[in-house]
């Protein structure tokens, strides 16, 4: 095994396509969240770029659940993918742009939910259903940002 080995190579797990999948969303979360918490501050949006500089870390948190769990599973996690980036410029599009990060991410759990649960892989379906819980949440807040727009 090569470390260029990506984990959606290895045939001998079940959940790989989910899991890499997962991981991609939350490089790309973890760059969108970041580069958005700095923008946000240089228009002077304080409490908005806090938020999303947190928001960043907690992808980061994210993935390194997803790492250990494709390590766990004996495969070597690809780092080098990740999903598409939503750029925003203002404080619209930048929540907007969030707003479609995690609604791309939720939409990958769901069916990796449903496939960890019928390949019997509790573990990776508890990840799964934290990481929606948060994107959930993630959701939320940001529809209330929105709103106070």
């Amino acid at each position: 095994m090569t470390q260029n080995m990506s984990a959606s190579k290895l045939p001998n797990i079940a959940l790989s396509q989910p899991l890499s999948s997962a991981l991609a969303h939350s490089l790309a979360g973890i760059n969108q969240y970041f580069l958005h918490a700095r923008l946000l501050k240089h228009l002077g949006q304080v409490a908005l770029a806090d938020y999303a500089y947190k928001e960043s870390i907690a992808e980061m948190k994210h993935a390194d659940r997803i790492v250990e769990h494709i390590l766990a599973a004996g495969a070597i996690p690809n780092m080098e993918k990740q999903a598409e980036l939503f750029i925003g410029n203002d404080v619209r599009s930048i929540l907007e742009g969030d707003v479609r990060r995690t609604e791309a991410t939720r939409a990958e759990l769901l069916p990796a939910i449903a496939q960890s649960n019928q390949v019997g892989d509790a573990p990776a379906q508890a990840l799964f259903e934290k990481l929606l819980a948060s994107c959930d949440e993630r959701l939320a807040a940001l529809a209330e940002h929105l709103s106070q727009l």
